[in-house]
């Protein structure tokens, strides 16, 4: 599963726990995978480089990104929740 898809489907799964907050599997869940996606990297550096991307003809490389930057946003909202 390709990072951006990842990072949509971790979000999607908090939102649908918001909105069923009896299933206690779905909390636990998306708890997890918050913090998988909220790594320790993250505070050390203040950067979220959570999308890979071609930098150079045959490189790619993991890149701070406007979309990336959003998701990063929505998984800290939801981890305050």
């Amino acid at each position: 599963m390709k990072r951006k898809a990842w990072h949509a489907h971790i979000l999607a799964m908090v939102e649908l726990w918001q909105i069923l907050p009896e299933q206690q599997w779905l909390h636990e869940q998306s708890r997890l995978y918050l913090d998988a996606l909220l790594t320790p990297e993250l505070s050390e550096t203040g950067r979220f480089v959570g999308h890979l991307y071609k930098v150079a003809p045959g490189q790619s490389e993991l890149v701070e990104s406007a979309c990336a930057s959003f998701f990063l946003l929505e998984a800290l909202l939801a981890h305050l929740a």
